[in-house]
């Protein structure tokens, strides 16, 4: 996880007047968030020859943010960035030791709202397939 207090610490404006956003949170930039993720990997399944087979699930979570300075605005009609949570899976099986590999990930595998710092929501679930050939 990561916590960042990243704050506006000038106390008054250029033209010398106090600034309504001292000591606020810098806006569109998450300050709570962290992510964790687990691999399964199985040596020799032996389908084709010196083959592995790993599984991977990804969880990342943001806390709300505020969208703009938290002084401007009622509290209750402040644009914030939700509190996400989005989940990923993926498996790739490679032989040969590692020389060829093919890889399907699912990204946002529950389909959650997702938005990025700027409020412009982000692509739901999807799905990728990957070949790779690794060239010594």
């Amino acid at each position: 996880g990561c916590y960042t207090d990243a704050r506006d610490l000038k106390k008054f404006k250029s033209d010398g007047n106090p600034s309504a956003t001292y000591k606020n949170r810098v806006p569109n930039k998450p300050w709570l968030f962290g992510n964790i993720f687990a691999t399964y990997k199985i040596e020799s399944i032996n389908l084709l020859p010196c083959d592995a087979l790993s599984i991977r699930a990804d969880i990342d979570w943001t806390h709300w943010f505020y969208l703009n300075w938290e002084a401007f605005g009622a509290a209750a009609s402040k644009a914030k960035i939700p509190t996400q949570t989005i989940t990923s899976i993926a498996a790739t099986y490679s032989w040969m030791e590692g020389r060829y590999n093919l890889s399907l990930e699912c990204d946002n595998i529950f389909d959650r709202l997702a938005y990025d710092n700027y409020m412009l929501q982000k692509p739901g679930r999807s799905f990728s397939a990957k070949f790779r050939v690794f060239i010594e």
